[in-house]
């Protein structure tokens, strides 16, 4: 969250953040769908990456967006990680 001196800053930085999950709820869930694929702390890294690609998102919509986003990214990282066998 921004730092602020001034108490209306506060408010304005809690009201940013207002309906958006935290980045280690979303994180803990994708850690369950990906942890045989990354740790926990490169799943962090990538929801780090989604959370600032998204911050001009629609409040109403970010969760989802954000979640969508977060699984679109570990997939494609996965599918690239994945050793091609050639016969």
């Amino acid at each position: 969250m921004i730092e602020a001196r001034y108490p209306i800053e506060r408010e304005m930085a809690g009201a940013a953040d207002a309906g958006r999950p935290s980045s280690a709820d979303v994180s803990e869930r994708m850690f369950l769908e990906f942890r045989d694929s990354y740790d926990l702390h490169e799943i962090s890294d990538v929801v780090q990456e989604c959370r600032a690609a998204l911050k001009h998102a629609p409040a109403h919509s970010y969760p989802a967006l954000l979640e969508a986003l977060v699984r679109e990214r570990l997939s494609a990282l996965a599918v690239a990680a994945t050793p091609v066998s050639v016969l």
